[in-house]
């Protein structure tokens, strides 16, 4: 295990890690839970920037590594596993697959409609 992970296990607090600067091999070790506390780190340094990636690329899904979009696509349920473990192979860094918040039509509930509605 490399130094950087070392350092990253004896770290009590996700709060005070750069989420890119998390070696490949560490990132894939993580439990659901710290990939979680990981990610939400992720949004608090970085929320604003992704949001205007968002625009500039008039896209619905990114994937983020290195401080880089790398893969952009106005449907967000892309890309494939594949494509992010490709990516991440050829940049040696985590990817971070980011959506937009769904729109209010597809959060809503569907009910049943009574006769005559």
């Amino acid at each position: 295990m490399g130094e950087k992970a070392i350092e990253l296990q004896n770290k009590e607090y996700w709060g005070n890690i750069d989420p890119f600067e998390i070696p490949l091999d560490y990132y894939k070790s993580l439990t659901s839970d710290e990939d979680w506390s990981l990610t939400t780190r992720l949004f608090a340094l970085y929320g604003g920037w992704i949001q205007t990636k968002f625009k500039e690329h008039s896209a619905e899904a990114l994937v983020l590594c290195d401080r880089k979009v790398v893969y952009a696509s106005k449907n967000r349920y892309e890309p494939s596993d594949e494509t992010i473990t490709e990516l991440e192979a050829k940049m040696g860094k985590p990817c971070y697959v980011v959506t937009r918040e769904p729109l209010i039509e597809e959060q809503a509930r569907w009910s049943e409609l009574q006769r005559g509605d």
